[in-house]
């Protein structure tokens, strides 16, 4: 339809030229199919392109899986900005456990929270944190298990608490659509806010950073 408002317009323009290098003077007819010809053209140029801007969206709602409401995704935490990877090596909750708010879910090991260069007393070597939840809720699912060898990097999906107890079971089989919540290319989810602690003996000292 708009190739042919097209030529229509063509045809018309040459006419009027015609008629201006004789002398004439193009009909009002002429500039009233001129004006109706470019209306209808660009009104469906706009329908075009709001067409193509909601098959976009629905192409990217499709592509992205939808987070459940009340699913929080637990990240492997940066506990400080020279750490890039560190080791999980215990899961203090399990599948199906309550979470109340402060609870420690898991530890982790690190040679790289801090700069190489204040790497002494308690800093030196390997550093063991424990990662505790700032909400409450029952521990669905671990997407990665605690062998304490395995270097992670941070931002990995590493387990998903739920709101709701009814839920624990259906998340059996969510799948975290992004590979590094940190990584704001990728799929963006709702993460798990946490604190951390330096381990003394089997408690927290009172060192800690937030996320």
């Amino acid at each position: 339809m708009i190739a042919s408002c097209g030529k229509a317009l063509a045809a018309t323009a040459r006419a009027g030229m015609r008629l201006s290098s004789a002398g004439g003077v193009p009909s009002s007819n002429t500039h009233q199919f001129l004006q109706a010809a470019t209306s209808q053209s660009s009104s469906q140029q706009q329908q075009q392109q709001q067409h193509n801007h909601t098959q976009q969206a629905s192409d990217a709602s499709d592509e992205v899986p939808q987070q459940p409401p009340g699913v929080h995704v637990v990240p492997f935490p940066q506990l400080s900005p020279p750490m890039h990877t560190g080791r999980l090596t215990k899961w203090l909750k399990q599948p199906g456990d309550r979470v109340e708010l402060y609870d420690v879910l898991f530890e982790v090991d690190t040679e790289e929270l801090t700069e190489e260069l204040y790497r002494v007393g308690q800093f030196e070597g390997t550093t063991q944190l424990l990662v505790e939840s700032h909400e409450e809720g029952w521990l669905a699912k671990h997407f990665v298990e605690a062998d304490g060898k395995r270097p992670l990097q941070v931002g990995t999906p590493v387990g998903v608490l739920c709101e709701e107890e009814g839920q624990v079971a259906s998340l059996q089989h969510y799948s975290c659509p992004t590979t590094n919540v940190y990584d704001t290319k990728q799929p963006q989810v709702q993460t798990l806010p946490w604190q951390s602690f330096l381990k003394s003996g089997e408690g927290k000292s009172s060192n800690c950073c937030m996320g």
